[in-house]
């Protein structure tokens, strides 16, 4: 079970996730709230949209959650391309689920944290994804680093770095997909 160092409120979008059912002490006083309607929230958050599979209003979240934890959504987006290729109802064969792969060895913790009940919902997952990432970022400033601690674990990508490794293929092939998103005008 991982450590449980925080917890941050974010509140359910209008229609499209099941995610977070924290009590408004939780919710940090500069976020929207939670019967805002969208054009508030972008109002507030730039959101860059992308010519990917997953709808606006899904974009729009992935971009609210991304800038609450402090993560790029170009990142997440390339995880989901590299992951799952945009398909939210996959579950592999070492049970990691949906858009950004969440290995069932973290649905407990996560749940504990966020909780989150579905990690086959696409916004539940991408909630969870980021703040794996957050997390991730404790151990890593650097864009491979902080996927390799998301692919990996800590314990395996500090082995690596400590045999001069600073990059595997899967932060290679998410730093790549990054590279290659295409904004939308």
């Amino acid at each position: 079970m991982g450590l449980i160092l925080f917890q941050i409120y974010i509140p359910k979008p209008y229609h499209i996730c099941k995610v977070v059912n924290a009590t408004p002490d939780t919710q940090l006083s500069a976020l929207p709230q939670i019967n805002e309607p969208p054009e508030a929230i972008k109002e507030n958050i730039n959101i860059t949209y992308y010519d990917i599979p997953l709808s606006k209003d899904v974009q729009e979240y992935t971009t609210e959650v991304c800038k609450r934890y402090d993560v790029d959504p170009k990142m997440v987006y390339a995880i989901i391309q590299v992951e799952s290729n945009f398909k939210s109802n996959v579950v592999s064969a070492t049970n990691d689920y949906g858009l950004m792969q969440i290995n069932q060895y973290n649905h407990q913790w996560l749940s504990e944290a966020l909780e989150i009940t579905d990690f086959l919902d696409e916004c539940s997952n991408i909630h969870a994804g980021v703040y794996m990432l957050k997390e991730a970022s404790k151990y890593a400033t650097d864009t491979h680093g902080i996927l390799m601690v998301y692919n990996l674990g800590i314990v395996k990508a500090r082995r690596l770095w400590e045999n001069g490794c600073a990059s595997t293929e899967y932060s290679d092939k998410v730093v790549q997909a990054m590279n290659e998103l295409i904004e939308l005008k």
